[in-house]
């Protein structure tokens, strides 16, 4: 490992704070619905183009398989189409290690690895997620297009055509009032600035080497934005996997069947196998089994059919109850953190152990039906904290005048709302567990 948790070691901050902003395998499409790719009409002939650059780049790289390419996608801007017919399971993409970028490419990195080595005598813990973000800046602001890796970075989108949450203004972020994303928005806008000055503080302000008309607060935010939206996992490290990154989102057939990304036995091919069939000219997707709040706050995008989408509510206990004080100690003993819990919960999808657990403990709830009222009240109540009606959301959405990324913060709280509905729906229904 290498270099910058430096910062956070010298703020005192604990590493993992770096990791907390989230992290998800997906492209982020502007829209969840895919529009036929077979046609090249109407498309901006600058993403023509650089999609062709970008195909030729990556078939050079010698891939042992690989059936899609890129192509412009309306309204998804970039995604990838199948080259022949796709059978299921089949394996369809093996990217070569050597045009993947991860901290172990930063570490290779020429203007790079000589910095590092001085950040790592201070800072010997080192901090992965820093190093592949200061390779991902290095390699597209410093170097630009006599970078080895050009042709995928110009497939990265601007923080404008990104149009992710963090980069929301307040008018769009007061759009979430309301809602338990609201809070945590500003909470993430506000640690990716706490980090950028700690880093400035402890690595761009003490270590030569960093171009600071390079390494600005903006292009930090955009960068730490490209490595929470695009990153795929695997050996405990985040990677950005060109090709991969560019497959769109959608819930297949089976959606349980999720995205998954291994190396080869050689460790040298990073191969993915098709989640379901699709002909050729067809896009490709892959479903990333994430519930929309995470969808929405890390790539601006929700899927209107959604089977792993559930609704963060928190339990909490009736701090004027006469055995208040008795309860926050069984709480405590059953090593709760606090008189509240956070849960993420859908209609027809079971409670977890621990929420089971917090409303015996906190509201005496010991059977189904007694559950079912408890959320019941919960649902009301977060129902009741939007400024808005689910009746209002759907005629502003209807109307068609809002554009993302305009909309998609109401589309969110829409579909935050839809669930809260069917949650109070499903507690009345005599029998149901929720």
């Amino acid at each position: 490992e290498a270099a910058a948790q430096a910062a956070a070691e010298a703020a005192g901050a604990a590493g993992a704070a770096t990791e907390a902003a989230g992290a998800s395998d997906a492209e982020a499409p502007a829209a969840s619905a895919a529009t036929p790719a077979d046609s090249d009409d109407g498309l901006d002939p600058e993403l023509v183009a650089l999609t062709e650059r970008f195909n030729a780049w990556f078939d050079a790289s010698g891939p042992p398989v690989n059936l899609i390419e890129a192509r412009p996608i309306p309204g998804m801007r970039i995604g990838t189409v199948a080259k022949r017919d796709i059978a299921a399971e089949e394996l369809y993409i093996s990217v070569p290690d050597s045009i993947i970028m991860s901290a172990e490419s930063a570490a290779l990195c020429p203007a790079l690895s000589p910095i590092f080595e001085k950040i790592r005598a201070k800072y010997p813990r080192g901090d992965a997620f820093h190093e592949l973000l200061f390779h991902l800046l290095h390699e597209r602001f410093v170097l630009g297009d006599k970078s080895f890796y050009w042709p995928y970075l110009e497939t990265l989108p601007s923080a404008e055509e990104m149009g992710f949450p963090l980069f929301y203004d307040a008018a769009m972020v007061e759009e979430l009032r309301g809602s338990d994303v609201h809070g945590e928005l500003l909470e993430y806008k506000s640690e990716v600035d706490r980090k950028y000055a700690t880093v400035k503080k402890a690595i761009f302000d003490e270590f030569e080497g960093f171009d600071m008309d390079v390494y600005t607060l903006d292009n930090y935010r955009w960068a730490h934005a490209v490595l929470d939206s695009r990153s795929i996992w695997w050996n405990g490290a985040r990677h950005l996997v060109p090709m991969l990154d560019l497959i769109n989102c959608r819930e297949g057939p089976d959606p349980t069947r999720v995205h998954a990304t291994r190396l080869d036995a050689t460790g040298r091919f990073a191969n993915t196998h098709s989640p379901w069939a699709f002909k050729a000219g067809e896009q490709v997707f892959e479903n990333y089994g994430q519930p929309n709040f995470t969808y929405f706050m890390y790539h601006g995008f929700t899927l209107d059919e959604n089977t792993h989408d559930c609704v963060r509510v928190r339990l909490e206990m009736d701090g004027a109850a006469p055995d208040a004080q008795a309860v926050v100690e069984q709480l405590k003993a059953a090593r709760f953190r606090g008189p509240s819990l956070p849960i993420c919960v859908a209609p027809g999808a079971p409670l977890s152990a621990e929420a089971r657990e917090f409303m015996r403990i906190a509201a005496g709830a010991e059977s189904e039906a007694a559950r079912a009222a408890v959320l019941r009240g919960v649902a009301r109540e977060a129902l009741a904290a939007y400024p808005t009606t689910l009746e209002e959301d759907e005629a502003i959405l209807a109307t068609g005048a809002l554009k993302w990324p305009q909309s998609a913060p109401i589309a969110f709280r829409a579909g935050q709302k839809r669930l809260l509905h069917a949650l109070i729906g499903a507690g009345d229904a005599e029998g149901t567990e929720l």
